[in-house]
């Protein structure tokens, strides 16, 4: 596909399920194309949040840090975006940032109060806080 965008958007949904099992040569495989696909991207107004699409598919190989980077951008461009607030909640989560995971799951409740994953993350964080002591 020579790391077309629009490829990856395609594909999204069975790479989001097949990822997470996936084993660590593949993953940094899947990161170098991954990059790949971002540098190749170049927005025309689609309605798609291409750096959304890009963090997801690094949370599911556990590039938390990347997947951040990613989602900062995302953030810029859909600041009242409930999924891209969560999706950032699970990034922190994922580097341990347990505050920080808490402080970006109540911004994705508070712009959709209603957001099902965005509850249980929540009980799931004040679980792992009380845990840590914290």
């Amino acid at each position: 596909s020579r790391f077309d965008p629009t490829v990856v958007i395609e594909l999204l949904p069975g790479l989001l399920e097949v990822l997470p099992s996936v084993p660590e040569s593949i993953r940094t495989e899947v990161e170098r194309v991954i990059t790949q696909v971002w540098e190749n991207y170049f927005p025309i107004g689609e309605p798609i949040d291409m750096a959304l699409c890009v963090a997801l598919l690094l949370s599911a190989i556990q590039r938390f840090p990347e997947a951040v980077q990613m989602l900062e951008i995302s953030v810029d461009e859909h600041p009242t975006s409930a999924p891209v607030a969560f999706s950032m909640a699970v990034a922190r989560r994922g580097m341990r940032d347990l505050h920080g995971a808490r402080d970006w799951v109540n911004r994705a409740l508070a712009l959709d109060p209603v957001f099902a994953e965005a509850r249980t993350l929540r009980a799931i964080l004040a679980d792992d806080l009380a845990g840590a002591g914290v």
